[in-house]
């Protein structure tokens, strides 16, 4: 399926030629899952066949090819060692004949691909008033970034792990290629391309060593997620390679490839089930974040907190809420934000420590220690259970999140009512945590202005 051209070459930049047999499978897997689409990165000189066999055999199972691959980074790997410097017009005319080779954009209205993917040394902005979105308007499906918050891919690295644990880090983290993103957002919406994160992880190059913690690969891996979700991203795709490295959702038993035991889920793998439950809403999610206690801005602050919203009717869907810190939390819920039945439950993703690596639960299950067939161990007795919350149209409710975790506060009363079931009643009485937050005025400051979110992009939507 796969063969590697002969020759010399670095480990890191191997051309590769692809039988169409790879096609097929891939195309088999995602019917057998149902719903999987892909998005496959392609170099600028791919052939024209390559393409070709992707876009018959996957059909709508290709959702895009990505276009190239950090052409900000040509020039210092001497990428184009005939040339002194690798300018916007020297990518723009490379850019445009690997579109005319691989049918882009042409009268068959193939509108199926990404770029620029730059990742370090552009300006987006600048690079989209250049002419990118204008030249390529007609193959353009997506524009495309990917950004590290750091780099370890020389054996050094600046930030430790209270970096991670902050989440005014993650709100400027976001702001990277702000004014680019702002440009694109004011195109007219029926026909601009749709923004998308096409890689990102802790650290470039393989992680960093606290990468496998539950405050790195879970609770940050989140926050980030969700934050590119409020500026106007409508994908985000986690990085993950092989054996070995430190930010893998998982890890298979040692020994060769294939070799017979128990794999090992990580902490990155519970962020993807997270993700994947908080925009689950029922008319796609507006994201925004609600300032807890001026977490956007404070480096001290200890919780923050999102709203999703039903982008139909605009009412709360999720809450969800972090709580960074080793001690309980409690977190005061208006009674505004319920529904009629005045019920909601939470889920919980929590740990011991922001160190642990494996024993970690999401809603009172874990895939952590022991767990070798992909079924989840149901209510160890480590783990925090679901609570449900009734009567809370009136005063409203609170509920105590233990420290460190993430609450995932369900108001769609079909979730919700699927979750209670396995849930205890917890309405908590006032003053039973370690701390109290109460979201009521930063709820209602954001929901006096949701009108003009309608038009924003939400991450899954």
């Amino acid at each position: 399926m796969v063969q590697l051209r002969p020759g010399k070459y670095n480990a890191n930049d191997q051309p590769v030629d692809y039988n169409p047999t790879i096609w097929s499978v891939f195309k088999e897997v995602a019917e057998q899952v149902g719903g999987a689409a892909y998005v496959i990165n392609i170099p600028m000189n791919t052939n024209a066949s390559q393409t070709t066999d992707m876009r018959n055999i996957l059909g709508s199972t290709l959702d895009s090819m990505l276009l190239a691959n950090e052409p900000d980074l040509y020039h210092d790997h001497g990428k184009r060692p005939n040339l002194k410097n690798y300018t916007v017009d020297n990518y723009f005319g490379e850019y445009s004949d690997a579109l005319k080779t691989i049918g882009a954009g042409d009268s068959a209205g193939q509108r199926d691909i990404g770029g620029p993917s730059i990742c370090c040394n552009w300006d987006l902005r600048t690079l989209l008033q250049q002419g990118y979105l204008t030249k390529f308007s007609t193959a353009l499906k997506y524009i495309a970034l990917q950004h590290y918050p750091q780099n370890n891919c020389f054996g050094s690295f600046k930030y430790q792990m209270p970096y991670y644990l902050q989440h005014n880090e993650v709100v400027t983290l976001a702001q990277w290629q702000k004014p680019g993103i702002d440009y694109l957002l004011e195109q007219p919406a029926e026909n601009r391309p749709q923004l998308m994160n096409s890689e990102f992880n802790s650290a470039s190059c393989g992680g960093v060593p606290f990468s496998p913690s539950f405050a790195v690969g879970s609770l940050w891996s989140i926050d980030y997620a969700l934050q590119m979700a409020a500026v106007g991203y409508s994908q985000a795709y986690i990085h993950t390679r092989e054996a070995g490295i430190s930010y893998n959702l998982l890890a298979p038993p040692p020994g060769p490839a294939g070799s017979a035991g128990a794999w090992t889920t990580n902490a990155p793998y519970y962020a993807l089930l997270v993700m994947a439950e908080g925009l689950l809403t029922d008319a796609g999610g507006i994201v925004q974040d609600l300032n807890l206690g001026d977490s956007m801005s404070n480096p001290k602050a200890t919780s923050s907190a999102y709203a999703v919203y039903n982008a139909r009717n605009k009412t709360v869907s999720r809450l969800i809420i972090f709580n960074y810190g080793n001690d309980s939390t409690e977190f005061a819920l208006p009674g505004s934000v319920f529904s009629s039945a005045g019920n909601a439950a939470v889920k919980f993703l929590h740990a011991p420590t922001p160190q642990e690596t494996t024993q970690i639960s999401w809603g009172g299950e874990t895939w952590g220690p022991g767990v070798s067939d992909g079924k989840t161990t149901l209510k160890p007795d480590w783990a925090t259970p679901n609570v449900k919350l009734t009567g809370c149209t009136s005063g409203g409710c609170s509920f105590t999140a233990p420290g460190p975790s993430l609450s995932m506060v369900f108001f769609d009363n079909a979730q919700s009512a699927d979750i209670a079931t396995n849930s205890s009643t917890g309405n908590t009485p006032k003053g039973a945590g370690g701390a109290t937050m109460s979201l009521n005025a930063s709820l209602s400051m954001v929901l006096g202005g949701l009108v003009a979110l309608v038009s924003m992009l939400a991450l899954g939507s």
